[in-house]
């Protein structure tokens, strides 16, 4: 289980949803492949440094960035040895897909808790057409083979 995750419903993804578990009775193949869609979809944001809406990071300060050097380490903001970005995770349990990160500090960042803020974890606009393109694909998959 993630340290910290978000919560998103949608009632277009929920009727989707249970449009999937009246055709197919199992929920799993499709929660599974939002679940690796939003682990592509986070790692870009550590690519472009944005948060799910778009807006970019606070940038990092000089100081970060001199003990950052000093130290040999990443020089992207978050990413100083890349464990963070790395223990992104989802988890499909039941009915639901959790997406969330095993580490501390991204809760910390995520939230702005005594740093500065940097969301990544998210659903953006397009995430959520994705979500929906690949539950209409589950639906017609479904539809096909009745």
């Amino acid at each position: 289980m993630p340290i910290f995750s978000i919560k998103y419903s949608d009632q277009q993804i929920s009727d989707r949803l249970s449009r999937i578990l009246t055709q197919t009775g199992n929920l799993t193949p499709a929660l599974q492949e939002i679940g690796e869609y939003m682990l592509y979809a986070i790692d870009q944001r550590f690519v472009t440094e944005t948060d799910p809406q778009g807006k970019p990071w606070k940038p990092l300060t000089a100081f970060t960035l001199r003990e950052k050097q000093a130290k040999g380490r990443i020089l992207k903001i978050l990413q100083s040895t890349g464990l963070m970005r790395s223990r992104i995770n989802y988890q499909v349990t039941g009915n639901q897909c959790i997406v969330g990160v095993n580490d501390e500090k991204a809760r910390k960042h995520q939230l702005g808790i005594g740093v500065p803020k940097r969301e990544f974890i998210g659903v953006s606009a397009v995430d959520r057409e994705q979500i929906i393109n690949i539950l209409d694909d589950y639906i017609r998959s479904a539809s096909d083979s009745s």
